[in-house]
């Protein structure tokens, strides 16, 4: 999966539930993303992402937008 693609199918999300997804720091290798107020998401800089990964950072973003909010 394209890193774009998931930040923008986690943006989505979050827009519909009326969440606020927003970049707080830009590092190295991650950026790191807030979702809400209790979740951040380390969200690696490489082009692609493997499907284990994606499901992790989709997997923590469930307490925000609740369970298995990607499928």
């Amino acid at each position: 999966m394209k890193r774009t693609e998931l930040i923008k199918e986690i943006r989505e999300a979050a827009k519909a539930k009326g969440i606020e997804f927003e970049m707080v720091r830009s590092g190295a290798k991650h950026d790191v993303w807030r979702l809400g107020l209790t979740v951040t998401i380390p969200i690696e800089r490489h082009r692609e992402i493997g499907p284990k990964m994606a499901f992790e950072m989709r997997k923590a973003c469930e307490p925000e937008l609740g369970p298995r909010w990607w499928r």
